[in-house]
């Protein structure tokens, strides 16, 4: 697997060609997370599934801001919590509103910083089965994606869809891709999953943080206090 951490400039001046290219939503080393505080939500979460509306109840969620050795996370427009369930600060909300607006909904959430859950709502039956390599249940139902091929005619114009299956991703195409690039947005990559060209090189697309480097790292006495006394338990 090739990954690429490209710039903003690159990915803008980079020529789709009419090609179609879709992504998902994948974890960026050294980034912040934002977890539920109660387990039990991620159920919730997995199964979001169409629009939820006016009967959204705000999750409680807390900033996982520093790594297992105490590290500081830099700081992220999009805090990770998985695939299925992209996080936007203000920041993203306000650049990509638009787009947003047209293929999902904005859930709030209660956290110590402004927050909220984008929930896309376009549910395309885009995958070929015939052509992805599928793994299944025993009652047919999908257990997990090993490739994927899907249909352009069924994508079409869309920026953001999901499969209709349990916990499924968020796909975005290129599109979505340059206009993170173009409003600068940081603390996200994409896993590339499928491309109409014919040869084609899983790669990642990376728009990493700018912080700066005094404010990357911030020990944490009490946590490393805590893994000394476990050590010594």
């Amino acid at each position: 697997m090739r990954f690429v951490a490209r710039d903003y400039a690159s990915v803008l001046n980079s020529s789709s060609g009419g090609r179609l290219r879709v992504f998902c939503f994948t974890v960026l080393e050294n980034h912040e997370w934002i977890l539920p505080t109660d387990p039990s939500v991620y159920e919730l979460l997995f199964s979001l599934s169409g629009v939820v509306g006016p009967g959204w109840v705000s999750l409680s969620m807390e900033f996982l801001h520093e790594s297992d050795d105490g590290a500081r996370r830099l700081r992220s427009d999009f805090p990770w919590l998985g695939e299925h369930a992209p996080i936007l600060r203000p920041r993203a909300v306000s650049a990509l509103q638009e787009t947003l607006a047209a293929h999902g909904e904005l859930l709030p959430l209660n956290a110590p910083e402004p927050v909220s859950l984008f929930n896309a709502t376009r549910i395309v039956d885009a995958l070929d089965p015939s052509r992805s390599q599928i793994v299944r249940f025993e009652d047919g139902d999908i257990l997990n994606i090993e490739r994927f091929f899907f249909d352009p005619v069924a994508i079409g114009q869309l920026e953001m869809f999901r499969l209709p299956m349990r916990s499924s991703p968020v796909f975005v195409t290129e599109a979505f891709v340059s206009r993170i690039a173009a409003a600068g947005l940081e603390g996200v990559a994409f896993r590339l999953l499928w491309s109409d060209e014919p040869e084609t090189t899983e790669e990642t697309l990376s728009f990493p943080s700018h912080a700066e480097p005094d404010d990357r790292w911030r020990p944490n006495w009490i946590a490393a206090l805590l893994r000394a006394l476990r050590r010594r338990a």
